[in-house]
């Protein structure tokens, strides 16, 4: 495995940063969005799947932020602290995907 010039692990970062940011103003708008339908009585079944739909959307950002950000999480931590810092965000992931382990 070859190493990534700095470069263009700062410009993935960014292309990934901006791609969440795109994604939360989505699913900002989505929320407004089911807010109108509670207050408009749309039906139970519609305004569950448009929540289902932005808790996808979320968890999809998750993912994304943190597969493109890994690497930076525990960048310069000791070794100790930086074995704590992703067993404490992993399991952050495995309690919200309901994973018992």
């Amino acid at each position: 495995m070859t190493a990534e010039p700095a470069a263009s692990r700062v410009e993935l970062l960014e292309a990934a940063d901006r791609d969440v940011i795109a994604r939360l103003r989505r699913a900002e708008g989505q929320l407004r969005g089911i807010q109108r339908m509670i207050t408009n009585s749309r039906q139970c079944e519609e305004v569950v799947a448009q929540m289902l739909a932005v808790r996808a959307a979320l968890d999809r950002m998750v993912e994304i932020h943190l597969t493109s950000n890994i690497r930076d999480c525990a960048r310069g931590l000791p070794p100790e602290e930086a074995a704590e810092r992703m067993t404490s965000l992993m399991s952050m992931v495995t309690r919200k995907a309901g994973v018992r382990g």
